[in-house]
């Protein structure tokens, strides 16, 4: 797990926030299959590790296509489309076994969540 577990609703104090882990990644998909990958490398201040910290801040724009290609080698990225629906299956079952190790820690999971559609997948 590469990102903090907290609601991201919560207001974190300045200790919480310095106290968890180093690097964060959102994902984040638009109506139009834009993808965005926003990552924040954290590094406290050595001599006010309590207080102070240096971040640094990534944007990754892709297209669906672009952003699924990634998933695979590059001898499968021409057949990405028919080996993205158990790569997609694999995603799935690797985030059950994220979420089932967080809720036996007392940590909430959002049963709503559904992943967004790939419309590549649709046609």
């Amino acid at each position: 797990m590469s990102h903090p577990w907290f609601d991201p609703s919560e207001n974190m104090t300045l200790e919480q926030w310095l106290s968890i882990t180093n690097t964060y990644e959102w994902y984040f998909v638009d109506n139009n299959d834009n993808h965005l990958l926003l990552k924040v490398w954290k590094s406290n201040d050595e001599r006010s590790p309590k207080t102070r910290g240096t971040y640094l801040i990534t944007l990754e724009f892709d297209s669906e296509e672009s952003f699924w290609r990634k998933s695979f080698k590059q001898k499968d990225k021409e057949n990405w489309i028919n080996l993205l629906p158990k790569t997609i299956q694999r995603f799935e079952e690797d985030r059950s076994l994220l979420e089932n190790k967080a809720e036996a820690i007392g940590i909430a999971i959002d049963q709503g969540y559904r992943p967004p559609a790939i419309r590549a997948l649709q046609k």
